[in-house]
């Protein structure tokens, strides 16, 4: 399998887009219906389970002085580092302390702060169209510089279930994370259930409305909405070398969990990189 940090270090691409929370199989199972076969798909083994993780594993005294970033996650931004507290349970040790002091404009030459304008309140998130639509800003705007663009989507909350995004958070969040590592998401969800207490977060929420097969659903059709918005890109800009990944995977149900962080089980590490070489010559 290949080392994702040497993917994005060594290979030649123009343009990286990276979906969050997107699995290796997922992908490989969908992408020929928006890219065909225009591209070369390999699986990669990502360095870590979340996002602000992996901002550390792949950009960590390895700056991209030469590329935009536009980010939906406020882990990275023009700010200075956030103030967003760490609430991996089994990560804080190893990353806590870099991810509070990672300062994103020390590590590329211009970050786009898309998830400060770009916030729904509706999907609590940001909408892959915004990203999308600022990335083709960029680009147009940038056309010796490299651009990376950092997808919100499909991360929970998913689109799909924009109706049903309010979730009281569980108490002792930490807690229940550990306990996630010891006994499966689903057993949580049912023991919180049983005892009369409110979801501990949007996935046992859906658990209990819809069940797996409705939690894959959600995942699946806003996996569908990010790859028509990441296919415009591909066909606007047939001169360049755009690469697809992600920071990371997701449970979908394996061993009854749900989610991502903390355990680097094949469903978390195993991403795609998807090369789509330049169609035309510059």
């Amino acid at each position: 399998m290949n080392d994702q940090r040497k993917l994005i270090h060594k290979r030649d691409w123009d343009v990286l887009l990276v979906i969050d929370a997107c699995r290796y199989d997922y992908f490989k199972n969908m992408h020929k219906e928006f890219f065909g076969d225009i591209g070369k798909l390999e699986m990669a083994k990502s360095p870590a389970t979340w996002t602000g993780a992996w901002m550390v594993e792949i950009f960590h005294n390895k700056p991209m002085k030469d590329a935009i970033f536009i980010s939906s996650h406020k882990w990275i931004n023009s700010k200075g580092p956030s103030d967003e507290k760490v609430r991996i349970f089994s990560e804080r040790l190893k990353y806590g302390k870099m991810i509070r002091q990672f300062d994103a404009k020390d590590y590329f030459k211009d970050v786009i702060d898309a998830w400060e304008f770009g916030y729904d309140e509706k999907i609590k998130g940001i909408c892959p169209y915004v990203v999308t639509n600022e990335t083709i800003k960029t680009i147009d705007k940038n056309h010796n510089h490299r651009v990376i663009t950092k997808y919100w989507q499909v991360h929970d909350p998913y689109m799909y279930y924009s109706k049903e995004q309010s979730v009281k958070k569980a108490g002792f969040e930490n807690v229940y994370a550990f306990l996630g590592n010891l006994i499966s998401d689903e057993m949580i969800t049912h023991i919180r259930r049983y005892l009369e207490r409110s979801p501990m977060n949007v996935f046992s929420l859906y658990y209990i409305k819809y069940g797996k097969e409705g939690i894959i659903k959600g995942h699946v059709e806003d996996l569908k909405i990010t790859l028509k918005c990441i296919k415009r890109i591909v066909d606007r800009y047939p001169d360049k070398n755009i690469a697809i990944t992600s920071d990371h995977g997701e449970h979908m149900g394996e061993d009854g969990r749900f989610g991502h962080g903390g355990r680097l089980d094949k469903e978390i590490i195993e991403v795609p990189w998807y090369e789509i070489p330049a169609r035309n010559k510059r």
